[in-house]
């Protein structure tokens, strides 16, 4: 800011100008121009007179937010500003979610940045984002579930007003809490008895995304063919086709009649409009017709949008989703092709069907889906599945769980087995990120992270509960001790809160990611994630920048 106020473009005597100078001076340092840009758009939404070259010659920081919840409980304030508030450990030390999280939320910001777009704000979910790596995480002996747990001061450390003149402030640092469910043993998955529920209408020609060289449809039956491959031969898979009308593409055919399967998935063509709502009450009709009690029952839509869903509307679509559920026939789903998915109504779907929701803009994307996420997925392992982070309020000032809005659970819902939560399947990774204010000088543990869980193993479900100590030695201190893995995924996690314009980030910048991004060690930085984030990072900011300067224009 002082840089730019510094070139004195404007004379004090100059006409007041709402755009920018032609030259491109003040375009010499993007992260600089991102902070005045980002400056002024917070201080002219409270002043709509101020213009650009007035605010340039007096540049103001973005003061930033109070740590609070403002007097509102978390749901109050969820509603209200659509992100978590921090909570007051004295009043609230308990943390309670859902064990259940997607990635299509990362998948789809990823296609619509690469092909020059901005995600909007809602579609932006920070668990999604972080979810999306893999993190190595163990589980110990025959248990279910491991959880790891490492803390370390924010790379990210705000101004806050409770730190302005304090040498006493509170000392804000980031929590990564990480669950993995054990691997499947050797021989341990039962059949799996598939039906997939394929979108055929005529949008399904077009470009996955635009990079793609292939249409969806085309993705969608290469992945296919790659999945049946991979199949044991008792597996079994059913195909059912929509567009205008639902048609059974392949009734229930074992795996080892793998050519029959190809055949199937090859006829396949594209044409006509959506009838979503055709193709899955067919499928959920072909499913049942096909369920197997000794086998995995699993149905899975595949479909680029929710364009036309049918007379009987969303909410009846739904119940019978979870009427299905019940009687053993799970739901996921998988969406396909830049910028044009419905991802709420497909989450609303995989939610009520105890399934996963994907989002695939590439063919690797889609065989990842389908090869890695999909068959250690295949069973279910723990059903209503919660987690309860207990923070000791003696070290713990105040704490935010960054994402997990629509995973809320009531804490005293976490042993109340009548409420439903996640369902996790094996080798299922879960990352939950706290920032967290320690109270001065205190010291000790950081409390306890309590896991409960349907054991999905046997007939009658038992529940189970275990709990695991946020001992004080995770705490790494300074933000460059801690993992590569661990600066990663925050710089993860701020990208997301940025992009979805989150209160908690009004002050901080692109910037500042690419830069902490770029402070991670170079054998890091050679990883294809780090890669792409970094890409997808500068793309968001040049592509803020370019908006925010269609704002100035008169």
């Amino acid at each position: 800011i002082e840089r730019l106020r510094r070139l004195n473009y404007f004379e004090d005597d100059a006409p007041a100008q709402t755009s920018l100078p032609a030259n491109g001076t003040l375009q010499t340092d993007p992260a600089i121009y991102e902070l005045a840009l980002r400056g002024y758009r917070h201080f002219h939404a409270g002043n709509p007179r101020l213009n650009f070259p007035q605010y340039l010659r007096h540049p103001e920081s973005i003061p930033p937010v109070a740590l609070t919840d403002e007097g509102l409980d978390e749901d109050e304030y969820i509603e209200k500003f659509g992100t978590r508030p921090f909570v007051d450990c004295d009043r609230d030390r308990l943390s309670t979610f859902a064990m259940d999280v997607d990635t299509a939320a990362y998948t789809h910001a990823r296609g619509l940045l690469r092909a020059g777009k901005l995600p909007a704000p809602d579609a932006i979910r920070v668990e999604e984002f972080v979810n999306y790596f893999k993190q190595d995480y163990k589980v110990e002996g025959g248990e279910a579930f491991g959880v790891f747990a490492e803390a370390a001061d924010s790379p990210f450390l705000d101004s806050t007003p409770e730190s302005a003149g304090s040498a006493a402030a509170p000392q804000r640092q980031l929590l990564r809490v990480g669950i993995k469910s054990r691997d499947p043993r050797p021989n341990e998955r039962k059949p799996a008895t598939l039906t997939f529920v394929v979108d055929t209408s005529g949008s399904m020609r077009h470009r996955a995304s635009a990079q793609s060289p292939i249409d969806r449809l085309t993705l969608v039956k290469d992945a296919l063919k790659q999945l049946v491959a991979a199949l044991n031969p008792d597996d079994a898979i059913s195909i059912v086709g929509f567009s205008e009308q639902a048609e059974m593409i392949l009734p229930r055919t074992q795996a080892r009649q793998r050519q029959r399967v190809l055949d199937a998935i090859d006829s396949m063509q594209a044409n006509g409009s959506t009838n979503v709502e055709a193709g899955l009450l067919l499928g959920l009709r072909v499913a049942d017709e096909a369920y197997a009690l000794d086998s995995i029952n699993r149905m899975i839509l595949v479909s680029d949008g929710m364009s036309g869903i049918g007379a009987r509307g969303p909410e009846e679509l739904l119940k019978t989703v979870r009427a299905f559920a019940q009687r053993g026939i799970d739901l996921s789903t998988i969406g396909v092709g830049m910028g044009k998915t419905n991802d709420e109504t497909l989450r609303q779907f995989a939610d009520n069907g105890n399934g996963a929701c994907h989002y695939a803009d590439s063919l690797e994307e889609a065989r990842k889906i389908l090869l890695e996420k999909l068959p250690p997925h295949l069973e279910v392992l723990a059903r209503d599945a919660k987690v309860q982070v207990e923070f000791n309020p003696a070290v713990v000032g105040r704490y935010r769980l960054l994402g997990y809005e629509k995973r809320k659970l009531a804490d005293k819902d976490f042993r109340n087995d009548k409420v439903d939560a996640g369902e996790v399947a094996h080798s299922t990774l879960v990352t939950a990120l706290y920032e967290i204010l320690r109270k001065p000088g205190a010291h000790g543990p950081l409390g306890k992270v309590f896991l409960r869980w349907k054991d999905a193993g046997y007939v009658h479900q038992p529940v189970v509960e275990r709990n695991y100590p946020l001992s004080e030695g995770i705490e790494m201190g300074a933000a460059s001790k801690a993992t590569p893995e661990f600066r990663f995924i925050a710089c993860v996690a701020r990208f997301a809160e940025l992009l979805r314009d989150s209160k908690w980030t009004r002050h901080g910048s692109y910037a500042e990611v690419l830069a902490q991004l770029q402070n991670l060690p170079a054998s890091f930085k050679c990883k294809p994630e780090w890669i792409e984030v970094y890409e997808l990072v500068t793309r968001a900011r040049d592509l803020s920048v370019s908006d925010w300067k269609k704002e100035l224009k008169p």
